[in-house]
């Protein structure tokens, strides 16, 4: 019965809201497509760009095309392009090419939408406490059988986590599409059927499921601020929300010109940093890694067991003394919340 309830809520979000999610994220797919459809080439210079630890910073472009073989590399002070850089190794195999191309676009579309999309909810959801009273419908729902925590708490399932998974999805669908494309523009139908497929969906499978936990771990991370914005607009109206930015941004700000303080500006920082990271693949020495496989194949294996290493970083950034300490701070917003609503 009670996940009879939270359906029927969270249906009500998206019947609700579905346009103001779909919309936007549509047309970019559309205004994307378009851009690359209507270059001579299509993708005629894919870049890949991995981070590693330290100071070291390694960036690769792949030309593609009627430049095949071309590269671009950032090496550490003192280093100099090898002859059997990632670039030449990329050229020299057309599956590697086709595994990176495919898997590098799907990635590209899955971020791209899911920024869009935490940006929509992200501006939405200050306001949806106060929407009821807004269309007069407050009393309606406050009459059906289903607790304040189970209406805020489907608001923020609805609009923190499912919608940006959804365009996690959506994204490397529409991604995948378009690498298939660009393949085919690029090297012909025969290449695109060639292509290391089992390798392709075992990165992209692996790649997807990594993303979907970082947009839950996403979501936790920003809930404190994500329920302080609802608490402040509902308790306060219209102006809740831009006063709360406000007043925090300018604490933070005279504390640590004052007084020196900087514990509050570094708190608010790492806290949006915690959400940012959870989403960013972080992929180290991949051109070493990838530079040693010898087909599509090892290459795949390289990149599932990067982003096999890559969530369980992810997963211990979480044993640190600020996670729970800000789950206990979006808790007590979150009490607040459904205090202000029985009395609504």
């Amino acid at each position: 019965m009670k996940t009879q309830r939270i359906a029927t809520l969270l249906k009500r979000e998206w019947l609700q809201h579905k346009w103001s999610w779909s919309i936007p994220m549509l047309v970019l797919v559309g205004l994307v497509w378009a851009l690359m459809l209507s270059l001579p080439t299509f993708s005629s210079k894919v870049q890949y760009k991995f981070h590693a630890g330290g100071s070291t910073h390694t960036q690769v472009g792949v030309e593609v095309g009627e430049a095949k073989g071309a590269e671009a590399a950032t090496l550490p002070q003192g280093g100099a392009p090898q002859e059997d850089d990632l670039g030449q190794l990329v050229a020299s195999r057309s599956d590697v090419t086709a595994l990176l191309i495919l898997v590098g676009v799907s990635w590209g579309f899955a971020m791209l939408l899911l920024v869009t999309s935490t940006s929509i909810v992200l501006f939405q959801m200050p306001g949806l406490p106060r929407r009821d009273r807004a269309d007069r419908s407050h009393e309606f729902w406050l009459s059906l059988p289903a607790t304040h925590v189970e209406s805020l708490g489907s608001t923020w399932l609805a609009h923190g986590v499912l919608v940006p998974m959804a365009a996690v999805l959506v994204g490397a669908a529409c991604g995948l599409l378009t690498g298939m494309v660009g393949v085919v523009q690029e090297s012909g139908f025969g290449a695109l059927m060639a292509a290391p497929w089992w390798g392709v969906l075992q990165v992209l499978a692996v790649g997807a499921l990594r993303l979907l936990l970082g947009v839950a771990l996403m979501a936790l991370w920003w809930s404190p601020f994500v329920f302080a914005l609802m608490l402040a607009q509902a308790w306060v109206k219209g102006w809740g929300a831009p006063l709360l930015i406000g007043v925090t941004v300018a604490a933070a700000a005279l504390l640590q010109k004052l007084y020196g303080y900087t514990a509050l500006a570094e708190a608010l920082q790492a806290q949006l940093m915690g959400g940012v990271e959870a989403v960013a693949i972080n992929i180290p020495n991949a051109e070493a890694l990838l530079r040693q496989a010898h087909d599509a194949s090892a290459a795949a294996r390289v990149l599932v067991g990067q982003l096999g290493a890559d969530t369980w970083s992810v997963l211990n950034s979480l044993a640190s003394v600020q996670f729970p300490l800000s789950l206990g701070v979006a808790a007590l917003c979150f009490a607040g919340l459904v205090q202000w609503r029985r009395r609504a």
